[in-house]
């Protein structure tokens, strides 16, 4: 609607167009079944990244962007908390959606019916699932954690404790991952043996929060969860061996991959770029991803890490999720100009 020159993301681009073209070679060959969704899949994909390299440049308010991801991170963390109340102490879930609306999601009706029946105790705020919560507050846990401007202390210890009672055990561990990086930052940069006392005290302090922590019924179950149980342990690492060490890949398959088919069960970022691009594609990931972390500094930097270390345990690069983070990690011409000065480099 503004008269102003038009400058798209032509690598973001590009990826769409290859992701295009990788499924127009692979219909031909029949490594795609075209019965099933897989090209609608792709195309909605290929929509999210188009959005954001056509737009995001010269439309994305960046400072309006962190203060709605700010409000809508705070609350929804506090919604979990009461919801996580409410659901231990009077066994009552307190729905996150509008009421009155129809789901249109089948797996939304069954969350419902196991709440009523009591076989699900993890809160999942306004957002379908822990998971979900997880990834969308962590990015301006991120931000606020590494910004040199006045911490939102409010903002990060709501979120903190919210993440840990969602029991996402990708969410807790990323925020756990921040806070030693952060405090590694802090150490590295400090001369003044006041302030190394004080930062030895905010160490003390969380190792003592942690070890109160590891005496809870949430720490069970969060370990039981990410490293014992077969279902977690399954679905963030063992298909990691079931994906590459498949006997049943040709050469060309392990090459090129099928293109975004249909998975049953629950598959991480990895895994998947590799099942549905093969060694090329994986490849083409991890070069674009560590040439542009490089590159890349303030905000952006810290975006781009949260989301490459979610894509170990989580989907959220396929996603619409990578929307969101797309937006804070590409390079953006301010409609609200943001100084990178007051956003740590993590160098």
């Amino acid at each position: 609607m503004t008269k102003r020159k038009k400058s798209v993301n032509k690598k973001i681009i590009l990826i769409a167009f290859g992701i295009l073209l990788h499924l127009i070679i692979l219909v031909p060959f029949g490594s795609i079944v075209l019965q099933n969704d897989t090209v609608l899949r792709t195309l909605r994909y290929i929509s999210y990244l188009l959005f954001v390299g056509m737009f995001a440049r010269n439309y994305f308010d960046v400072q309006l962007g962190m203060k709605l991801l700010k409000y809508i991170s705070v609350f929804s963390s506090v919604f979990l908390i009461i919801q996580f109340i409410l659901l231990n102490n009077a066994n009552y879930y307190l729905s996150g959606f509008i009421p009155g609306l129809p789901l249109s999601i089948e797996s939304m009706h069954e969350l419902g019916r196991q709440y009523i029946l009591g076989f699900a105790r993890r809160p999942t705020s306004i957002f379908q699932e822990p998971a979900h919560f997880a990834s969308y507050v962590l990015l301006y846990f991120g931000i606020a954690l590494f910004s040199d401007n006045k911490k939102d202390k409010f903002g990060l210890i709501v979120i903190g404790i919210a993440l840990i009672l969602s029991g996402s055990s990708t969410g807790i561990l990323i925020a756990i991952g921040l806070v030693v990086l952060w405090l590694g930052r802090l150490l590295k940069q400090v001369n003044d043996i006041k302030k190394v006392i004080n930062i030895f005290m905010i160490i003390l302090f969380l190792m003592i929060c942690f070890w109160m922590f590891t005496k809870t019924q949430i720490f069970n179950s969060f370990m039981d969860r990410t490293f014992a149980s077969k279902t977690a342990t399954t679905g963030r690492f063992g298909n990691y061996v079931d994906v590459f060490s498949n006997p049943y890949l040709n050469k060309v398959e392990r090459i090129f991959g099928h293109g975004m088919v249909r998975f049953e069960e629950y598959i991480p970022t990895i895994p998947r770029i590799y099942f549905y691009f093969g060694t090329s594609g994986l490849f083409l990931f991890i070069l674009y991803s560590l040439k542009t972390f490089l590159k890349k500094q303030g905000y952006s930097r810290v975006s781009l890490l949260i989301l490459l270390v979610s894509t170990l345990g989580t989907e959220i690069a396929f996603g619409s999720f990578i929307v969101m983070y797309l937006s804070f990690i590409i390079e953006t011409k301010k409609l609200v100009r943001v100084e990178e000065d007051n956003i740590a480099f993590l160098n």
